[in-house]
């Protein structure tokens, strides 16, 4: 079927209500740029999930992230959307080049090249990410420890993903019927963690590539389809996965416990470094036991935003006294963020 049937039959679909949440930050801006919510009808609805890695960071690290900032002869390395994340009124943007040498990297293995060149300076690599890029930051930790580079440091934010969903699943609160999975992630992790979670939980699911295309094959796969699981990225996405890069995730980082900004602690869905790797461990340098309690922002209604309850224009700080330039959270911060995806929308006259 070629696209425009499929988007004819999306706009005339007749069956029950279906809410579904996509759980990717490019699928979130993707859907949002290309108009995509205009074509669904009433009763199909798409919500974002937690699929954003910048918005699902806690406070307690940015809390670290601004301790260890503040140390001398210290240089912070970082991607740009954690230089805006708010923290106590402040953000690392707004130390950087004052009270904080913090630079930022466009690859983990840039802080290579920072350590070497510094070898008078601790380097501490600020890592979040899923999946997708904890490959990466284990293979900086991995290729540090061989050159014998003990100033270089991790402070590990990274999560994974199925739990998260799991989770969601198991919330009265949350009322999802089916989920458009993070094509990015299952490149990593293969079909099977995403194809178990659809038959454990009797939910509909669809492996889901970026393009408005691929975006839209999803949705009409997910309404007219009679399975439970579908791939419709599979040019990408293969039963196995990238079976080296969890390999190289897996040497490196332990699963634990975490929290989830807005969602509480999710059991196994971080990672923390393994004994072997622990002298890189950034939170070492840190006395945790001496940190001031931290003052959450009560404005911020990031977390039913990320679960689907609210829509980012239903919260009533969004557009007035939170939005890209002054932001209370970090959904509105990332270029992934619903928020942020929902204020371009605004901005482009569409959601009002």
């Amino acid at each position: 079927m070629n696209i425009n049937d499929m988007i004819e039959k999306i706009k005339t679909y007749k069956g029950k209500p279906i809410k579904i949440m996509e759980v990717c930050g490019t699928h979130t801006m993707n859907i949002a740029k290309s108009g995509i919510k205009h074509i669904l009808p009433k009763n199909i609805t798409i919500v974002s999930g937690p699929g954003c890695p910048v918005c699902v960071t806690e406070d307690l690290f940015m809390q670290y992230a601004f301790q260890l900032a503040q140390m001398k002869n210290t240089i912070i390395a970082t991607f740009g959307d954690l230089l805006k994340i708010p923290y106590n009124n402040k953000s690392l943007s707004d130390l950087r080049g004052l009270e904080a040498d913090v630079r930022l990297v466009y690859s983990t293995l840039d802080c290579l090249e920072l350590a070497e060149k510094n070898r008078d300076k601790r380097i501490i690599f600020l890592s979040v990410g899923f999946e997708t890029t904890t490959p990466l930051s284990a293979l900086l930790i991995k290729k540090a420890y061989e050159k014998g580079l003990d100033n270089l440091f991790i402070l590990v934010g990274n999560k994974v993903i199925p739990p998260t969903i799991e989770l969601l699943l198991e919330d009265s609160n949350v009322a999802i019927d089916a989920f458009i999975y993070p094509g990015n992630v299952c490149v990593i992790t293969g079909e099977e963690p995403f194809r178990k979670i659809s038959y454990d939980y009797n939910i509909k699911g669809v492996i889901c590539g970026f393009s408005d295309q691929e975006i839209i094959e999803s949705i009409y796969t997910l309404i007219s389809g009679n399975d439970l699981f579908y791939n419709c990225y599979s040019k990408a996405v293969t039963s196995d996965g990238n079976c080296y890069a969890r390999r190289l995730s897996q040497e490196v980082f332990d699963i634990c416990d975490t929290n989830w900004r807005g969602m509480g602690t999710i059991k196994n869905s971080g990672l923390t470094l393994k004994e072997n790797y622990l002298k890189h461990d950034a939170t070492r340098l840190i006395d945790t036991s001496s940190l001031p309690e931290i003052a959450t922002n009560r404005l911020c209604r990031c977390g039913e935003i990320l679960k689907g309850i609210l829509n980012p224009n239903e919260c009533p700080c969004f557009g007035k006294i939170c939005s890209p330039l002054n932001p209370l959270g970090p959904c509105m911060v990332s270029s992934e963020g619903s928020c942020a995806a929902s204020y371009l929308q605004v901005l482009k006259g569409e959601l009002l």
